[in-house]
């Protein structure tokens, strides 16, 4: 469909930080994160706006990221495809302005109204 987004991974040091500040447990639901089984988390998503920095950074167990991608992030991101694809197909509204262009009837300067 048009231009593709890229997913901007966070840099190390920002990994780095937000596992101290994360004290090794899951920011969601703190329990104690497992080697393997974590997830670096946008709180923004990427695709939404989401900067890569340690503001916008989560640390949580793969239970909790699974969770908030398919309750929280792939809904919003779906929406705002939508939106895009809306924007650059032009689509017209199935609801014209009234007196627009886009219904059946004009307006005469004498203000009697005709079909187009």
């Amino acid at each position: 469909m048009g231009q593709a987004l890229t997913r901007s991974e966070f840099p190390k040091s920002v990994k780095r930080e937000a596992f101290e500040r994360a004290g090794g447990k899951c920011e969601e639901c703190t329990r104690f994160l497992t080697p393997g089984k974590f997830q670096y988390d946008h709180v923004l998503a990427d695709g939404l706006g989401g900067k890569p920095t340690l503001e916008n950074c989560r640390v949580l167990c793969d239970w909790c990221h699974g969770l908030k991608s398919a309750n929280d992030d792939v809904p919003k991101m779906a929406k705002a495809d939508r939106g895009r694809a809306k924007i650059m197909e032009g689509k017209k509204s199935k609801r014209p302005v009234p007196g627009s262009r886009g219904t059946k009837f004009r307006k005469r300067m004498d203000g009697t109204v005709e079909r187009r």
